[in-house]
């Protein structure tokens, strides 16, 4: 869920399918390609991902959010769409 505030875009991020104990980073790519990551954690075991987060990137700016683990694979990737 993407959700406007005063210094960018909330986000709440759920995800399942991770193993457990691996580190995740959220990655907010904008419209110009540029990056910024939201938050990272370490997935537990045997739970799923609700991870909240915040980007000073504006809803209206975010191009797509990418998961990717600590070596950089991505795992999953989906455009922004405001809730």
């Amino acid at each position: 869920w993407l959700t406007p505030n005063a210094t960018g875009t909330g986000i709440r991020l759920r995800l399942d399918g991770v193993p457990g104990g691996e580190w995740c980073s959220l990655v907010v790519r904008d419209r110009d390609g540029r990056t910024q990551t939201a938050t990272s954690w370490q997935v537990r075991y045997g739970e799923d991902v609700d991870v909240p987060a915040a980007t000073t990137v504006t809803i209206d700016r975010i191009d797509e959010l990418v998961v990717t683990t600590a070596d950089g694979e991505e795992l999953v990737s989906f455009p922004a769409v405001e809730m």
